[in-house]
């Protein structure tokens, strides 16, 4: 089994918004669950060898003059 757990980098505040574009998550599934701290947790059954692609990207809105680093 394959547990892998993503966390925003940076902070929701009123002026930075992180949104999850994909996956789609709107419930917790046998396979996607979020859990503590805004984690999302995949639980995928991988056979030696084989690939699986995740789903996942995100993007940031923050103010024009805000200056945000690590984004490129």
């Amino acid at each position: 089994m394959f547990l892998m757990g993503i966390l925003s980098l940076y902070p929701q505040t009123e002026d930075i918004k992180v949104i999850l574009i994909e996956p789609d998550y709107t419930a917790d599934t046998a396979v996607l669950k979020k859990v503590a701290n805004q984690f999302l947790e995949w639980s995928i059954n991988i056979e030696p060898g084989k690939t699986v692609k995740i789903p996942f990207s995100y993007s940031v809105e923050y103010p024009e003059n805000m200056v945000v680093s690590g984004l490129e």
